[in-house]
């Protein structure tokens, strides 16, 4: 026995591997297994409750089910009966068609919201290209009172003593220098 073996059969004893029961069709004898899957070991249990490796060839289980085993034990082939291939089957593609739909009806969505996207984008560039034709016009018009370069706003020392000032007639460059020019002769 190769180190391999050796601890599967640690393994199995320890309870780390599980095995199912399947019984022959002719009911004299149990094929025990991992699961009824090619590659896996497939072991015959006699009644007396000793265990050897499936013999090489075919061997039919009650449920209808066939597994063919090689020399070594391990399944090679597993034939479900007639019915209940198709039926797996048939229960797969249900499964397929069901989430193809799904997929289909999530594509749909997400088009309807691109094309919703789209439509957002093309009227905020109409309405970019709108601001810009404003500032062009805006930006080729005069100003309503042309601005001096250089020119301010100073009052004499005098005038701010002597004079009513009404503040809120004067804009905020003036107020600025008023409120500077009280505070610097106090």
């Amino acid at each position: 026995m190769n180190k391999k073996d050796l601890l599967r059969k640690l393994k199995i004893e320890l309870g780390m591997i599980k095995f199912m029961d399947f019984p022959t069709l002719e009911g004299d004898a149990i094929v025990r297994a991992e699961a009824l899957e090619v590659g896996q070991a497939a072991l015959l249990v006699a009644d007396d409750g000793s265990e050897s490796p499936a013999p090489e060839g075919e061997h039919a289980l009650a449920d209808g089910t066939k597994i063919r085993v090689d020399a070594e034990g391990l399944i090679t082939e597993v034939m479900m009966p007639e019915g209940e291939a198709e039926a797996e089957i048939e229960i797969e593609m249900k499964k397929i068609l069901s989430e193809n739909q799904a997929l289909k009806a999530e594509i749909e969505s997400l088009k309807t919201n691109l094309s919703a996207k789209d439509a957002e984008v093309k009227t905020i560039n109409e309405r970019f290209s709108q601001v810009e034709k404003l500032v062009a016009e805006l930006s080729e018009e005069p100003a309503a009172k042309p601005i001096k370069a250089g020119a301010t706003t100073t009052f004499s020392k005098e005038e701010n003593k002597s004079a009513k000032v009404d503040l809120a007639n004067m804009t905020i460059e003036q107020r600025s220098v008023y409120f500077m020019n009280q505070n610097y002769s106090n």
